[in-house]
């Protein structure tokens, strides 16, 4: 055999694998997270770091982890300020093991609290007077 004809078959032996393999990684579409869903719904338990909520007939279990914002008048990383009965609006999404992990959380915004600081003909009303300034 040649020596032209022995570059000619390493050459092709080293591109064909090589021209497969990249057409392959240039075909896989990209890994992109799914969009985070939302539920709005009642608090009905809290146990541990998860929070079950009804919405409509559907009784969900969302859990938390450290980057889950909870918010009901200021911003906590934690599960304490919840009640049985509150409201919750929250987005979450799905982890890798298929649990549903809440990114942010607000509880009770729907409701409005305040102290009137005046009050001739007109009032005023300062609302949420125990709120975190940097929570708005």
């Amino acid at each position: 055999m040649s020596m032209l004809a022995r570059q000619y078959r390493r050459f092709w032996a080293l591109t064909v694998p090589l021209s497969l393999s990249v057409a392959t990684a240039l075909t896989q579409s990209p890994q992109t997270e799914p969009p985070p869903k939302s539920i709005m719904g009642t608090v009905e338990a809290v146990a541990g770091n998860v929070i079950y909520v009804k919405s409509g007939v559907q009784l969900m279990a969302l859990s938390i982890d450290d980057r889950t914002e909870v918010w009901k008048g200021k911003v906590l990383h934690d599960l304490s300020p919840v009640e049985m009965g509150d409201h919750i609006m929250a987005r979450y999404r799905t982890d890798a093991s298929g649990k549903l992990v809440a990114d942010a959380m607000w509880l009770n915004i729907v409701n409005c609290y305040g102290v009137i600081t005046t009050g001739d003909s007109e009032f005023e009303v300062f609302t949420n007077p125990n709120a975190d300034p940097q929570s708005a």
